[in-house]
């Protein structure tokens, strides 16, 4: 009989992969009723009941609506660093304008405009959202410093992760006041074209 295996760095447990995927389907089925009804009419059981789970079972994973929907971007973080560390680019900044497009350029989908919308759905959700990117700025901070060790840039470092973060953010606004198109790559080069001119 496989038994959970608790040492870090070996292959996981029975146990643990069937954590793993019942996790994994609560988010899959809170996501799929989040676009289907809207947040606020996804109820918990709702999603407890598409997920083949008990509601007890269900807040062991997940204390709230707005955990399951966030835990929807957890994969977005390491997606993110590994993007800026293998990124071409002669500066930081150059380093994170080729990431940052390159990554949505890759990964924008039919989900992403959902995901936006849901996120500024309630006061809470775009509570989360601020916070989202914040833990980006630390991520993006933290990748250059792999690249750009030397402790006296790294004050530097984390401005241009701030920086590139907020021009993200005020592409997100501008390319859903455009109806969020399918080029939202584009609305990014366009940012940083604007930043590049203005210094």
């Amino acid at each position: 009989m496989e038994v959970m295996n608790e040492i870090p760095g070996t292959p996981e447990g029975l146990r643990e992969r069937k954590r793993r995927k019942t996790r994994q389907r609560i988010i899959d089925e809170g996501f799929r009723l989040f676009a289907e009804r809207g947040f606020a009419e996804a109820t918990l059981e709702a999603i407890a009941d598409a997920s083949e789970v008990s509601r007890r079972t269900l807040l062991y994973y997940f204390e709230s609506k707005e955990d399951i929907l966030i835990a929807k971007l957890d994969p977005a973080g390491e997606l993110l660093r590994e993007a800026v560390v293998a990124a071409v680019g002669a500066t930081p900044f150059e380093v994170l304008c080729n990431a940052t497009i390159g990554l949505i350029s890759k990964y924008q989908n039919e989900e992403f405009p959902v995901i936006d919308e849901l996120l500024r759905s309630t006061p809470s959700l775009e509570a989360r959202r601020q916070a989202h990117y914040e833990s980006q700025e630390r991520i993006v901070s933290a990748a250059l410093s792999e690249r750009w060790p030397e402790p006296e840039r790294q004050a530097g470092l984390r401005l241009v992760a701030m920086f590139t973060i907020g021009a993200v953010r005020l592409t997100l606004d501008a390319w859903r006041k455009d109806g969020r198109p399918p080029i939202l790559p584009k609305y990014l080069e366009e940012t940083f074209k604007t930043i590049e001119a203005e210094f």
